[in-house]
């Protein structure tokens, strides 16, 4: 707007007179900036109209009342970085990609009282960045804001980025961090981050406030504070005093607070690998008689990375015969956790693992993993993958160390467990059953639908599959995508890799033939299936014992309660709590009565403790 269509405005709207100024800025060639425009340039003013021409990005020459632009749109200065974008976007980009911190510097200070939340940092950039490009610059740029002595961070996720009028040395202004923020984890992590500062020896008075806060706060949380909170706030003060060259107060003691440490698994569990070192070796100074059991209740309870940090503090510090022991006993009464039997499995052949773990490796092991994956589908929600179950899926020579020296007639019990186990998908399942069968061809039969070597009786009985409709839909669902999708897909991928030259040394191709045996292998299951299926709906069934159509109430001896649903051949959702009639689990509880008692292989035994009907629980859902 020049000066005359000003004037015009303000004679028009004498309650603009103190916009003036705001209005004269509204010229023509200025940059502006809408919330939902993005950045755009003033182009023209339409005096008959009044109104403000704009190109904007996806909408030129658009037109604006200039009481609505003094509201929702900002001139930019030309230092502004969307303006230097305009007019050098080669320079700006490698701004953005050499210093990320320097941009946000450059944003802030443009922005409404030098400050700015990520969601109007973003704003500004979401012109320039793609979304991807988005949150791989802005994890780079909070990391190295923090380095930044004239970015002040906000207290919470949704709090303002600040510019500050003059820098902050870093350990000044970490010091202040650790005083002054409101968050727990906020304080820790800035002292943490002071420790790391190269010059704290040089300026250790600095620190002192420092370290009598992260006292103040150990003694404050001595009794109501996590595990987690006592023990990092005991290290830092122990950090503190050794950078500051004294002694901890006699009130403060490492004794006591690994003392009250109420769950020891969990904590493990929590900590990196360095802070489980140093963990474990205080435990083995302050508690030497109760330090052995203690890393073996981790190495028998706790996820894999803690159980491989417990297995080598072990080794490390002679205990190699309590271990092998251990795991001895453990495997024999079948109590290994499934994340122990995945450490193991994917260690078994590591240099320094494998004289401990070589006699473990075979279908006692295997079966005891095959249970442990059943269980954990039914555990966990969601799709989350089964580490174990990867670890398994994944191995291709897995299945040959355990049956080489071993009978067809464990191969079979191991080959109908893995056929009946609700952790793996049916194509993962049948690809790990054509490792058994290479070994032992004759149990092709089970993926016939035969129990190889079974009587005729059984056999028999096993003919019929009792299926839900809902189940049958959802497999002829899945045969479609098969024949109309999924093969014809690999068969175009199988031709392509042929194309490419010689077959001995071609990895796309062995990998496209490999699939393609298990897509056939599928679809051949499916369409025998279903010559065999017989559709039930649950609505006739008793209650007197467990039944297909049955819901189970189970309990273990702390009174803890889990209810499961036994349903037919293709229901099974672990996340829901549903299991088929043909799994271990669920044969094992078919037929049983209020009070009897239910065994599983690495299992602690159960009760039933109430039976009701699925079509009545599933009416109340």
């Amino acid at each position: 707007m020049d000066e005359s269509a000003v004037e015009s405005l303000v004679a028009k709207y004498p309650i603009l007179e103190r916009q003036r100024d705001r209005l004269a800025a509204l010229r023509l060639g200025a940059f502006c900036f809408h919330r939902t425009f993005g950045l755009g340039e003033i182009v023209g003013y339409d005096e008959i109209a009044s109104r403000i021409l704009v190109n904007f990005k996806e909408k030129p020459r658009h037109s604006i009342d200039p009481i609505f632009a003094l509201k929702h749109l900002k001139v930019l200065p030309e230092e502004h970085i969307l303006v230097q974008f305009r007019k050098n976007s080669e320079a700006i980009q490698k701004l953005l990609r050499d210093d990320p911190a320097g941009v946000l510097q450059l944003i802030l200070a443009h922005s409404d009282n030098l400050r700015a939340t990520q969601a109007e940092i973003c704003d500004v950039l979401k012109s320039i960045l793609t979304e991807k490009e988005w949150k791989s610059w802005w994890l780079r740029a909070k990391k190295m804001a923090g380095q930044n002595s004239r970015i002040a961070e906000p207290e919470q996720k949704s709090g303002y980025y600040a510019l500050r009028m003059e820098p902050v040395e870093q350990i000044d202004r970490l010091v202040d961090d650790v005083l002054v923020a409101k968050q727990l984890s906020k304080k820790l992590q800035s002292a943490r981050q002071l420790l790391g500062e190269k010059d704290i020896a040089a300026q250790s008075e600095k620190i002192v406030p420092a370290y009598e806060e992260l006292l103040r706060l150990h003694r404050a949380i001595a009794s109501t504070g996590t595990d987690l909170n006592r023990l990092e706030l005991l290290w830092l003060c122990e950090d503190f005093a050794a950078a500051l060259g004294v002694d901890l107060p006699d009130d403060i003691s490492h004794e006591e607070t690994i003392r009250s440490i109420d769950a020891v698994a969990d904590l493990a569990n929590s900590l990196s690998v360095v802070q489980l070192g140093r963990f474990l070796s205080e435990i083995s100074k302050c508690f030497p008689e109760t330090f052995l059991s203690t890393c073996l209740l981790l190495v028998r309870s706790c996820t894999g990375r803690t159980v491989g940090c417990a297995v080598n503090f072990l080794l490390a510090n002679g205990h190699r015969e309590d271990l092998c022991t251990s795991l001895e006993q453990w495997l024999r009464d079948g109590s290994m956790r499934a994340s122990l039997l995945d450490w193991v499995l994917r260690n078994r052949n590591q240099g320094k693992y494998h004289e401990l773990l070589a006699p473990l490796i075979g279908p006692k092991l295997f079966r005891l993993a095959l249970v442990a994956v059943d269980q954990e589908s039914l555990r966990q929600s969601g799709t989350r993958k089964i580490p174990l179950a990867e670890t398994i899926s994944t191995d291709k020579v897995l299945v040959e160390e355990i049956l080489t020296l071993d009978s067809q007639e464990i191969a079979q019990d191991l080959a109908q467990m893995l056929l009946a186990n609700q952790g793996f998908d049916p194509l993962t399942r049948r690809s790990i059953l054509a490792r058994f069968i290479r070994i032992f061809p004759e149990l092709q039969k089970l993926l016939d639908g035969k129990s190889a070597g079974a009587p005729a009786a059984k056999q028999s009985e096993e003919t019929t599959l009792l299926v839900s409709q809902a189940s049958l839909d959802a497999v002829k669902i899945e045969y479609e995508q098969l024949v109309t999708v999924r093969i014809p897909a690999n068969t175009a991928a199988v031709e392509a890799a042929r194309e490419e030259g010689d077959l001995r040394e071609n990895s796309m191709y062995k990998m496209a033939r490999q699939e393609q045996d298990v897509l056939l292998s599928r679809k051949a299951q499916i369409e025998k299936d279903l010559q065999r299926i017989q559709l039930v709906n649950f609505a006739d069934v008793d209650v007197d014992k467990a039944r297909i159509g049955s819901v189970v109430t189970l309990i273990d001896k702390k009174g803890k309660k889990e209810r499961l649903a036994i349903l037919g051949a293709w229901d099974s959702d672990p996340a829901k709590k549903i299991i088929a009639y043909l799994t271990p689990l669920g044969r094992s509880i078919l037929g049983k009565k209020v009070g009897d008692t239910v065994e599983m292989e690495g299992q602690s035994p159960r009760t039933i403790f109430a039976i009701d009907r699925w079509v009545d629980v599933a009416a109340k859902r």
